[in-house]
């Protein structure tokens, strides 16, 4: 099995590791942020709720204020300013949460559903890479990033094994039906009958009640 630098070194093998390393550049802003009005926001909300959101967001705004180096008030603002609807500018905090907190996953997960949402898919990846990087343990990070190939950006969807096989390799994830699942699902979607078969046994080993793997696994065998 392999140690967390190992498995930073696969995953980055094949250039995921320049979408990575020029993440923080990328989601870094130029200058400054500095606080929107939101005034124009929200109008399709119930007007209690939106209150509440503005409300929120100038409590989060007084605590990034007064603790500029706390990444927390930023993430939070992110996080209202997205209900607010205000997309433009809780990508901005997202941004501004990872450059101040760059080992932290939470920031960079919600910077690429923001730019899924907005149709910035290259940005989307290397969001979803950088939060897996920041916690390749949590397997749950890994799905999007596969859907994103997958849906959005399928020129790439060759990097989804790589991927994959490189959280499989850690200790934590070797027995994950999460990652199992995606890469027998990805070589049945490409008609890699071998790997699917692989893919779908050690699922089967690891889960032997899982029925659904069974029956996926003796339908592929009974293919010729």
């Amino acid at each position: 099995m392999f140690s967390r630098e190992k498995f930073l070194k696969l995953f980055f093998y094949g250039g995921v590791s320049i979408l990575v390393l020029i993440a923080i550049a990328m989601f870094t802003p130029k200058s400054e942020p500095t606080f929107p009005p939101l005034e124009s926001f929200g109008s399709q909300l119930d007007p209690a709720r939106r209150q509440v959101l503005l409300d929120r967001i100038k409590q989060y705004q007084d605590k990034a204020s007064a603790n500029p180096t706390d990444a927390d008030p930023w993430l939070q603002m992110g996080i209202n300013q997205t209900e607010l609807g205000a997309l433009p500018w809780a990508i901005k905090s997202y941004q501004k949460a990872g450059e101040l907190a760059p080992g932290s996953f939470l920031s960079f997960y919600n910077l690429g559903e923001l730019y899924v949402r907005t149709g910035q898919y290259d940005k989307a990846e290397i969001a979803y890479a950088t939060a897996i990087k920041a916690d390749p343990v949590r397997t749950n990070l890994y799905r999007p990033l596969v859907q994103l190939y997958q849906q959005y950006l399928p020129e790439k969807k060759e990097k989804i094994p790589q991927l994959l096989n490189a959280g499989l390799a850690l200790t934590e994830n070797s027995n994950s039906v999460e990652l199992l699942s995606l890469l027998g699902s990805y070589y049945v979607s490409v008609g890699d009958r071998e790997n699917s078969i692989k893919a779908y046994e050690r699922l089967a080993e690891i889960f032997p009640n899982n029925s659904a793997a069974k029956e996926q696994l003796d339908k592929l065998k009974a293919q010729q």
